[in-house]
């Protein structure tokens, strides 16, 4: 026996994952621990899930506006997420920029709503999709180096099993 699931589950699925991941990221800002990426980090996804649920609604009870929504929101929700990335990685980091650039890309997604060209749509949606995941990986790599680069730094400052903390005292090996 096969289970088939048709795109509309699929949209429903991935909408309903997005947007409780929104919710999840946006409760953890709440208590204040966390600084803006987290915001970014669930605005974000709550855009996306918000921009794939439309496709739902078009499918569904034919909003034919819906797509032309929600599929720029999709581009914009993707920035918000590699945004957040990027100010994790330092909390400096620029945002205009990149949402300048979603929103380029978002325009051709505003006009495009005829159903011959549906595959074109996700095809461009993906390939956006996946230039922000690329943003994504290469922030989450100049992390990595630099946390590896600064903890090379720490073990160099260590000496002799002890290790000096900004007051000047020294403690034993602990870290």
């Amino acid at each position: 026996m096969s289970v088939a699931l048709d795109l509309t589950t699929l949209y429903v699925i991935a909408a309903l994952g997005m947007l409780v991941a929104g919710f999840v990221h946006l409760i953890t800002v709440a208590t204040g621990r966390f600084g803006s990426w987290a915001a970014l980090w669930g605005g974000g996804h709550l855009v996306v899930g918000f921009g794939t649920m439309m496709a739902v609604l078009n499918d569904s009870i034919g909003v034919a506006w819906a797509p032309n929504a929600g599929n720029p929101a999709a581009a914009i929700g993707y920035a918000l997420i590699a945004g957040a990335v990027l100010r994790f990685a330092r909390p400096e980091a620029r945002l205009a920029p990149l949402l300048a650039i979603a929103a380029v890309l978002a325009a051709p997604l505003i006009v495009s709503d005829d159903p011959a060209y549906f595959h074109f749509r996700v095809a461009y949606l993906s390939t956006v999709r996946a230039g922000f995941d690329i943003v994504v990986v290469i922030a989450a790599v100049r992390l990595a180096r630099r946390e590896i680069v600064a903890d090379r730094l720490d073990r160099r400052r260590t000496v002799r099993g002890h290790r000096t903390d900004v007051s000047g005292s020294r403690m034993a090996g602990l870290r």
